[in-house]
């Protein structure tokens, strides 16, 4: 089972030897020892040999995130992980018995899923994760409450988790008016239709459950008022940080952006960018940009030194941190490639592709965040062969949140400009900006500098064949804030 979690690539998520060791090891037994069948239903008695631990621990646990754990089904019932086509009917068979599914998914909707609690000392949980149909749209979601406190409180918290459920399933119901849902695309989201259902609830106070529509993915987590929750759970949950009521983030997009009229160094935990966090400079290849819906600044930074070219500048490499300022980033860790990334050597590349020229952009379209990086000219200067990323711009997608450290990478641009563009400026409505190389007299006279292009977000991603209509000035400005 832990190869194949880690083969899911799911970095957060852990499982005890066995179930029987785990609830052994909580009840104080020393590590690896079974306290058996009759022991366990000791313990159900009240039966308690040792001193008890604690149900989060860092020896036996069973712990995860929202993020990975709606990962996981994504992927599960997406074919992609089962070889064969019966054993995934199978699987979908069994996730399809669950009796917490009721509660979750709207009336006469095909779900999937499983749902688990344990109520252990004064600590409590109650998670249900899975996936539902909704109009032939996969819509992955996970709950998940924790919290301390009496057994006394358990019947009132399970109320208002079952509260927030039926708004999300009300949420994830279609209008009879709504129009039929669009082509499915990558990540096989389907943005329009939920956003028209979903009503933004105020941003909740402490006590509240806390949730994030984002995409096709639902996670919500639960954090009572004055909760005194371990700081290995809070880890856990890292990804959910911004978890702040309705994450819709474009709607906050029309604000005009504010400059500071003098220069500041911008640090990250506390270190210069530039020399002092890399004597090389490869920290100089980053990027940075400022979600509204959480009211907080995202850096994407290559934080290492880049000893060794081109293996060092690849994806994995670069590391997300956040700010409130703009100025002081808190590292979060380095990025990962998602379950179901598209593959590099399907693109003719040896390696993981190196990154230089990176951009993060919000895409207005499809709702998500990217992380655009192009690719030196590495195969001609004697380098490893890249294939069609060499000299070319190459996309990541994060979801609906930029703190989202598990990138889904669509390959290199399938454009006219591929190897004969240095960068990208940005994304602003459906539009990509090029920092163009061609000679004076080709594309129509143009030749070299800032080139317009009609964007098409799939995998791969691509470019429309010609150059759009010159942009004004302020569009321009507004590609390369």
């Amino acid at each position: 089972m832990r190869d194949l979690i880690a083969e899911a690539g799911l970095v957060h998520t852990q499982i005890p030897d066995s179930t029987r060791r785990f609830f052994s090891y909580i009840a104080g037994a020393p590590h690896g020892v079974d306290l058996g069948w009759d022991g366990m239903q000791r313990l159900e008695q009240g039966w308690k040999p040792y001193p008890p631990r604690a149900a989060l621990n860092d020896v036996e646990t069973m712990a995860s995130t929202a993020a990975e754990m709606a990962a996981w089904y994504r992927e599960a019932l997406s074919c992609r992980l089962f070889e064969k086509a019966e054993t995934l009917r199978e699987f979908k068979r069994i996730q399809a018995m669950a009796d917490a599914l009721p509660l979750m998914v709207p009336a006469d909707t095909v779900a999937y899923g499983k749902g688990g609690s344990i109520d252990w000392e004064d600590f409590h949980c109650l998670n249900v994760a899975g996936q539902m149909i909704v109009r032939d749209v996969p819509v992955t979601f996970c709950f998940t409450i924790n919290w301390t406190g009496p057994d006394a409180g358990v019947a009132a918290m399970f109320g208002k988790f079952r509260e927030l459920t039926q708004k999300a399933r009300a949420a994830a119901t279609p209008s009879p008016s709504a129009p039929p849902a669009p082509p499915v695309g990558i990540r096989e989201r389907s943005d329009a239709m939920f956003k028209a259902r979903l009503q933004c609830l105020p941003t909740p106070a402490a006590g509240t459950l806390h949730a994030l529509w984002s995409s096709a993915v639902l996670e919500t987590t639960y954090f009572p008022a004055g909760s005194p929750m371990s700081t290995r759970f809070s880890n856990t949950l890292r990804p959910l940080a911004s978890l702040i009521g309705c994450a819709l983030a474009s709607a906050a997009f029309a604000a005009t952006p504010t400059f500071q009229d003098r220069t500041c160094p911008v640090r990250l935990d506390g270190t210069r960018l530039g020399a002092d966090l890399t004597p090389g400079g490869s920290s100089l290849r980053n990027t940075i940009a400022y979600e509204p819906s959480t009211h907080l600044y995202h850096l994407w930074v290559l934080a290492n030194d880049d000893t060794n070219f081109p293996t060092t500048s690849a994806l994995p490499y670069f590391t997300h941190a956040t700010s409130t300022d703009g100025l002081h980033f808190t590292n979060d860790g380095t990025l990962h490639y998602e379950i179901g990334s598209a593959d590099w050597t399907s693109f003719g590349s040896s390696i993981d592709p190196p990154l230089d020229f990176v951009r993060a952009a919000f895409n207005d379209e499809s709702g998500t965040w990217k992380l655009f990086a192009w690719t030196e000219n590495v195969t001609n200067n004697g380098g490893p062969d890249v294939g069609l990323y060499n000299y070319n711009t190459s996309v990541n997608d994060f979801g609906g949140v930029a703190s989202n450290t598990y990138a889904l990478h669509q390959g290199p641009l399938n454009s006219p400009l591929a190897g004969n563009h240095v960068g990208t400026f940005g994304l602003v409505d459906g539009k990509l900006y090029l920092r163009v190389d061609s000679e004076p007299g080709t594309f129509g006279g143009r030749g070299g500098g800032i080139g317009q292009l009609d964007y098409t977000d799939a995998v791969p991603p691509s470019t429309s064949a010609s150059w759009a209509k010159q942009t004004s000035s302020s569009a321009r400005r507004t590609a390369g804030s």
